[in-house]
């Protein structure tokens, strides 16, 4: 028994020893989960819905959004807002107006294990929520980002795991 033991024992220590692959590929599921979280506009449900100061400011503030009636009058109601910008309002996603955050996504192995996250500087606001702007006035509702993976992430976890261990699933 033992003789049939050890070729299976040297091959699988020999797996064992070169975890990169399988973290790699691992991190890269992780990220793609969490784009998968944005693509949704958060999960489990969806993320608090942008501010109307937020819509505005998107769509090109007091300078470009309004129509010149409107600007003249400094009535929303007598001019509105140009078709440019009540299309940008409509289709204005959360957490993603150029993209940085979404972008900044990434994962790292680093010895045995393996990281997934972002160095945005705006991405603990956003997940956590809290205060910000210049006197810390405005409230930013917690959107979080980074969750745990997906059901179906992990069983692809689980086997790309069963394959480096060369393990019938």
């Amino acid at each position: 028994m033992i003789d049939t033991l050890t070729p299976l024992l040297v091959r699988f220590a020999a797996r064992a020893q070169d975890k990169a692959a399988p973290l790699t590929a691992i991190g890269e599921v992780m990220v793609s989960s969490t784009q998968r979280t944005f693509e949704l506009q958060g999960r489990p449900a969806r993320w608090k819905s942008l501010s109307g100061a937020t819509l505005l400011a998107r769509a090109g503030g007091k300078s470009r959004a309004f129509t010149k009636r409107a600007r003249k009058s400094g009535n929303l109601r007598s001019g509105g807002l140009t078709k440019k910008a009540r299309k940008t309002m409509v289709n204005a996603k959360i957490l993603i107006d150029r993209g940085n955050l979404l972008r900044s996504v990434s994962s790292r192995v680093s010895g045995g294990s393996v990281e997934w996250g972002t160095n945005s500087i705006y991405a603990a606001i956003h997940n956590f929520g809290g205060m910000a702007g210049r006197d810390k006035e405005t409230i930013i509702p917690a959107r979080q980002f980074v969750h745990e993976p997906f059901a179906d992430d992990w069983q692809t976890i689980e086997g790309i795991l069963t394959d480096w261990l060369g393990l019938e699933a």
